[in-house]
């Protein structure tokens, strides 16, 4: 399971992350940001965590359940990653943008044993 979007500002308890997530923005915009927006919007929750998480890139909006943990069962990510990537065009790796394609934007039905997989990664990160 790889974690996608691994930023210190939305991991702030976790270590050996990507950096900061504002050294990973673009300044063009995929085509197909809509779809994969709503791939994002849409993987499967895992762990709704109930927040109000500022925008971290220093928006005035707040996100309602930022912090709650989606996944396709390959990746996972925090439910606020669409917003990052939609609105700050943030670049996601080449691989995970390859997979969204190929499955034709639709999120494949997670297993049990991969949303086990899921809440065993994440729950060390969110609690220091």
């Amino acid at each position: 399971m790889k974690i996608l979007g691994f930023y210190d500002e939305l991991w702030p308890y976790a270590t050996g992350t990507d950096g900061s997530i504002k050294a990973h923005t673009s300044t063009s915009r995929e085509p197909d940001t809509d779809r994969v927006r709503q791939y994002l919007d849409t993987g499967d929750l895992i762990l709704a965590i109930m927040s109000n998480d500022p925008d971290v890139m220093g928006g005035d909006r707040q996100i309602f359940n930022g912090s709650s943990i989606r996944t396709d069962g390959e990746y996972l990510w925090r439910q606020d990653l669409g917003h990052y990537y939609d609105n700050y065009d943030l670049r996601l790796p080449a691989a995970f943008l390859a997979q969204v394609r190929e499955l034709d934007y639709q999120v494949p039905e997670v297993s049990d044993g991969q949303a086990a997989e899921v809440d065993a990664l994440v729950t060390p990160l969110l609690n220091p």
